[in-house]
């Protein structure tokens, strides 16, 4: 039981870290109502070839009582660099770009992909998730 505890520890402190990290660095598009949220990666039945245990980074927008969609052009000048600096602080596995109403459950990307343009323009967004890697 006395090594549970400690790893337990060690997740919400590791969790706290890689919260802190994102509210300083997304501080500018969270004062426009976006929000994060960090999660167990083995919390949600998100799974992928070479599934890792992590954590889960949820980036959305949130207005009053419900979430509210989003273009990427609205947030890709600050959104870019910080996931350009968080894969530089942890390892990112990919990002998961969920679309409001396109057809499709949303689009696994690698970073480089997201910094090279592979968001869909101009097609609303109801969150992007990105998987880090346990360290």
């Amino acid at each position: 039981m006395k090594h549970i505890k400690n790893f337990n520890l060690i997740v919400e402190s590791v969790k706290d870290d890689l919260k802190e990290f994102c509210e300083m660095n997304l501080a500018y598009l969270m004062d426009d109502d976006y929000k994060i949220m960090i999660t167990r990666r083995d919390s949600l039945p998100y799974v992928s070839p070479g599934h890792k245990p992590g954590h889960l980074i949820h980036f959305y927008k949130w207005i009053g009582d419900r979430t509210n969609f989003w273009e990427f052009s609205e947030v890709q000048d600050h959104f870019i660099p910080f996931l350009q600096r968080l894969s530089n602080q942890y390892e990112v596995i990919e990002c998961v770009v969920d679309y409001f109403n396109v057809g499709k459950s949303g689009d696994w990307l690698s970073v480089e992909q997201v910094v090279n343009g592979a968001i869909v323009p101009d097609v609303l967004i109801s969150r992007i998730l990105i998987i880090v890697a346990e360290e």
